[in-house]
């Protein structure tokens, strides 16, 4: 019996495991055919969005996929809109604004841009330090992840070798404030700090000093940094560097000073070799073509010039300087960077004359690279027209609006006028037609010109274009009869364009401030910068040159301007002839009022018969008194 019992439980077990194991198997298969089918687990099911996944098996997930369901969108497809379109899962939409029903595309979630905001960050003015640290934002360089709070330390940092380091010892003993103080000799220095060695430890893991941390921890000390000073240095390694590896260094230092202008000037070049420390293998003069390239393409501004030091002011090393050239680049970098050299440098402008027979139609697209290449260097310019420009620009609206623009930009519209006694006379005149018909002849007799109005006509034109603003400089022929009212400051013509003092005459009734105009567009290239360095603080200079000059040669308009920015880089004494006799001549009461008996028939003198002994012989000559006078001697004079 006990053994029939024990057969049955045995056989009651066996039919248990064998269910067991046929619902185990159907179990195994239903979830492999799941699966199969369903390889990933269906994620965020009544989200209103009907993924891939759910669209290949509507019933795993309804309420997604049955209408009106929203169709996610996969990776850089455009999402948001008015219509709210989602991405899949895994992606975000990266909106191109915060507006209402702005959109974007779909970019994985790791990709997105991350914006100031995300970080929940601040974004601090350059001004301004940030208590915590920069973060890397991709709408803004200057992301805080703490708070925005005053500005402390100096405003001009610099990175560069120890010959960098002389100069700004040289600017602090010269009692410049605006540097980073530097100390020789401490751990902050830049001792060995060549281009060769910022680019090696940036990228080859050379630590023998760590210039860039050195750098960075002045940044952060002075976070009232404004304007960095980069010096490439040379060494005996340069000619392996390439332009690109200057660049990479360029952008390191925009990365650990983000949103600071920087000021590039390539070291002297040295002509003493025998110390083999400072030319070796060219170096200079490539780093000089880097520098020239950077400030080409717009990767940093020109930085000041440093003197090439003679012996007696450099080491027994040749290349480092004394007491002496310290001094003297510690004053070009003061000159530079807090205008220091306003005292001792002349003001200047520079005019543009359009001529009548040159052809607007051809050379007003040279005149806006003029303008163009003048604003690059911040040089105000005084533009003077003849009819033919003025009519020409005033028939298009859009080119009107652009000389606004460069009126509203500091430039001066001004008259510029030849009258009968000129050999290119321009047809205009306010004398009887006969009488400028016949002047015109004596000057030229075989030109064709003819009469074809008064100035006064044209004039006008002139302060239609450039109104709201007022005309009120030019250069005039003819000036008793020609001048117009309200011109009242009158460039004159001079082989030397040196001017002391305004010399006041009387045309047409009303007073006029007469400076001399240097003539000469071929002498910017090297004589007229020797006669500005040859002028005093009190003195005026100005060059100036026709439009068809720069269209032959432009280069030698863009080196005069180069030269006058980094003589007067804060643009304290660069200005229009307007600018000059209003802020500066008739303030002072730098005027001469010409005198009965220093045989000068000036103006007032002709017009009034009051110096007969000035003016014997001139009663029946319009200009021939003026013509070649004597007054540039007061203009020169001291």
């Amino acid at each position: 019996m006990d053994e029939q019992i024990n057969n049955s439980n045995n056989n009651t077990i066996k039919l248990i495991l064998i269910i067991t194991g046929i619902f185990l198997v159907i179990g195994i298969g239903v979830l492999a055919f799941i699966f199969l089918n369903n390889p990933e687990p269906v994620e965020k099911c009544g989200d209103g969005i009907c993924q891939e996944k759910e669209r290949a098996n509507p019933k795993l997930c309804r309420e997604d996929c049955e209408k009106p369901s929203i169709e996610c969108k996969n990776e850089n497809d455009f999402c948001g809109g008015i219509a709210g379109i989602k991405c899949c899962s895994g992606l975000t939409c990266e909106y191109d604004g915060d507006y209402p029903d702005a959109g974007g595309v779909c970019v994985e979630e790791e990709d997105a841009q991350k914006t100031c905001s995300k970080f929940e960050g601040n974004i601090c003015l350059s001004s301004e330090t940030c208590s915590g640290s920069w973060l890397d934002a991709s709408d803004s360089e200057r992301c805080c992840d703490g708070g925005c709070g005053e500005s402390k330390g100096s405003e001009i940092g610099f990175i560069g070798c120890s010959i960098s380091h002389n100069a700004v010892v040289g600017y602090q003993a010269l009692g410049g404030n605006d540097f980073w103080i530097i100390e020789r000799g401490d751990e902050t220095s830049y001792s060995g700090g060549s281009v060769s060695a910022w680019y090696n430890q940036l990228n080859k893991g050379d630590y023998r000093k760590d210039y860039w941390s050195i750098f960075e921890k002045h940044i952060n000390e002075n976070p009232n940094t404004k304007k960095i000073w980069w010096e490439l240095c040379s060494s005996g390694t340069d000619a392996e560097l390439e332009y690109a590896d200057i660049i990479n260094i360029l952008e390191e230092i925009k990365r650990k000073a983000p949103g600071i202008e920087i000021y590039a000037t390539p070291m002297p070049v040295f002509l003493d070799t025998s110390s083999g420390i400072c030319v070796d293998n060219n170096g200079p003069q490539i780093i000089r073509g880097f520098v020239d390239r950077m400030i080409e393409e717009g990767w940093v501004e020109a930085g000041p010039i440093l003197t090439y030091l003679e012996g007696a002011q450099t080491l027994p090393d040749g290349c480092h300087a004394n007491e002496g050239g310290q001094a003297i680049w510690g004053q070009e970098l003061m000159d530079f960077f807090d205008g220091g050299n306003s005292n001792n440098i002349p003001y200047s402008f520079f005019s543009v004359h359009c001529e009548e027979d040159t052809n607007p139609t051809t050379y007003y697209p040279y005149l806006k690279e003029l303008v163009n290449t003048a604003d690059s260097y911040s040089i105000p310019l005084t533009i003077m027209f003849n009819p033919s420009w003025i009519n020409y620009i005033l028939e298009d609206q859009s080119k009107i609006d652009e000389i606004h623009s460069w009126q509203a930009n500091g430039h001066e519209i001004a008259l510029h006028h030849h009258g009968p006694s000129h050999g290119g006379w321009n047809g205009y005149s306010n004398m009887p037609k006969e009488e400028a018909e016949a002047l015109h002849k004596q000057w030229n007799p075989h030109s064709r010109k003819t009469y074809k109005g008064t100035v006064d006509d044209y004039f006008s034109k002139l302060k239609e274009l450039a109104y709201p603003y007022e005309v009120k400089s030019g250069t005039v022929t003819d000036k008793w009869t020609d001048m117009p009212e309200e011109q009242i400051y009158d460039a004159e013509g001079r082989a030397e364009g040196r001017t002391s003092k305004a010399v006041t005459n009387i045309y047409n009734n009303h007073t006029t401030y007469r400076i001399n105009l240097r003539a000469g567009y071929g002498d910017l290239s090297s004589k007229c910068k020797e006669e500005y360095n040859s002028l005093d603080s009190y003195d005026i200079y100005g060059p100036g040159g026709h439009v068809i000059d720069f269209a032959k040669n432009p280069e030698v308009a863009e080196s005069w301007f180069k030269f006058l920015y980094e003589k007067d880089n804060k643009g304290a004494k660069r200005k229009t002839i307007a600018g000059i006799m209003e802020d500066y001549v008739l303030p002072n009461d730098l005027v001469i009022y010409e005198k009965c008996g220093n045989t000068i028939c000036d103006s007032l003198e002709h017009d009034d018969d009051l110096c007969p002994d000035d003016c014997e012989g001139c009663e029946e000559v319009y200009r021939g008194c003026e013509f070649g006078d004597p007054t540039q001697i007061y203009l020169m004079g001291s």
